[in-house]
């Protein structure tokens, strides 16, 4: 099997003590294998394909290695997080319709990433961002607002994050509120038909916000209660190392599941 990143790792100088390092994207985990051998302490990787996953785990397992239970936490999507300034300027400037305010002030880049999208991502967390808000759109079940980024220099490194899947972003939006028993998903379906330009009286509204991924732990139980309870535990993180620390299993749990193989 051609493993490129155990050649350019041979080019390279060994990782220093206590070294760790996450594998998005893993298939059956030959990179992460690759890493442990030249000196990571800790490797874990990861693949939101449940194959992709059961391969690791008998590849890990054929070197020697160990999976773990999955105790990291699941990126449910990457966005840009409005500052609390720009959250209230929006509701100013465009006040909601409906009871239910979403409270989800951010545009989503994309939702479940890919192992590219996350890869495409994780360098980009705590990024200030610009928005620009362009049109309102609403009617008798919700209220958005489509946006434009207004920071032009990160075009192409978000747009490696929105490229495709389930994250590709065609009407880019943020959602304000919702009727009754209308969740916040029907914005999608909102500004793809209907768009209601902001009057011209008000002033162009720009709004801030960081990069950041919305991440959950993985659910205690396969059922609704646990899939809730999971959801509630949801956290946004905009800082790159406690993303990492999240997204890498707790210490005991997962640490010696690619570092393992290096010993045998």
């Amino acid at each position: 099997v051609a493993r490129p990143l155990a050649a350019e790792l041979s080019r390279r100088s060994k990782p220093g003590p206590g070294a760790r390092a996450l594998v998005p994207g893993c298939g059956r985990a030959y990179d992460a294998l690759a890493l442990a051998r030249h000196g990571y302490a800790s490797v874990v990787a990861v693949d939101l394909s449940p194959a992709a996953c059961e391969a690791a785990r008998e590849e890990l397992q054929a070197s020697g290695g160990s999976a773990g239970g999955g105790g990291a936490w699941r990126v449910r999507y990457v966005g840009v997080m409005l500052d609390p300034t720009s959250v209230d300027a929006l509701a100013a400037a465009v006040p909601p319709r409906h009871p239910n305010v979403t409270g989800q002030q951010h545009l989503t880049l994309c939702f479940e990433p890919a192992a590219a999208e996350l890869a495409a991502a994780l360098p980009l967390l705590g990024t200030l961002c610009t928005l620009r808000v362009e049109a309102e759109a609403s009617d008798s079940r919700g209220q958005a607002v489509t946006v434009a980024l207004a920071t032009p220099e990160l075009a192409d490194s978000l747009g490696a994050i929105t490229a495709g899947g389930s994250g590709r972003r065609d009407s880019p939006h943020i959602t304000l509120s919702t009727a009754d028993g209308v969740e916040a998903c029907y914005s999608n379906e909102l500004v793809r038909r209907e768009g209601v330009p902001l009057p011209r009286a008000t002033a162009p509204l720009l709004v801030t916000g960081k990069v950041a991924v919305a991440v959950e732990p993985p659910p205690a139980t396969a059922t609704a209660e646990g899939r809730a309870a999971a959801k509630a535990s949801r956290r946004i993180v905009a800082d790159p190392t406690e993303a990492a620390r999240l997204l890498l299993p707790p210490s005991g749990e997962g640490e010696a599941e690619a570092a393992a193989a290096a010993a045998a």
